[in-house]
């Protein structure tokens, strides 16, 4: 819901001219899902992994200026799909949204998640 959440919260972008057709669509598709918690078809892998990148691009753009991403908490579903048994999908996705979100972003200035990988060095005991 997350992602959810910050494309609502920039929905006056649907408004500017500056919108591809595919962010437009990915506006669209996510803003769908979001209204309608009941739908049956989930939304696709490929539009949850570049929704960031997509719309980091259009703010960067909008503002002519570089996106921060903040990226905290992703420690936890790591831990659950490992408990659960879908590790293997879960990694397949993480590995595509880090790299649309932060290694191929051209529209980010500057990119951090929580410092867990600062800590987990500290730490003696890993």
């Amino acid at each position: 819901m997350a992602i959810n959440e910050a494309y609502s919260e920039h929905r006056y972008l649907l408004e500017w001219k500056g919108l591809t057709e595919g962010e437009r669509k990915c506006f669209e598709e996510l803003d769908n899902y979001a209204k309608n918690p009941g739908i049956k078809e989930p939304v696709a892998n490929d539009t949850i992994c570049n929704a960031v990148k997509n719309l980091s691009n259009c703010l960067y753009r909008y503002y002519k200026k570089k996106i921060l991403i903040f990226l905290d908490e992703y420690d936890t579903p790591m831990q659950e799909s490992y408990l659960y048994e879908y590790w293997k999908e879960f990694i397949a996705f993480i590995r595509n949204f880090f790299n649309a979100t932060f290694k191929t972003n051209p529209s980010s200035g500057k990119s951090d998640d929580d410092g867990n990988y600062k800590s987990v060095k500290k730490n003696p005991f890993f």
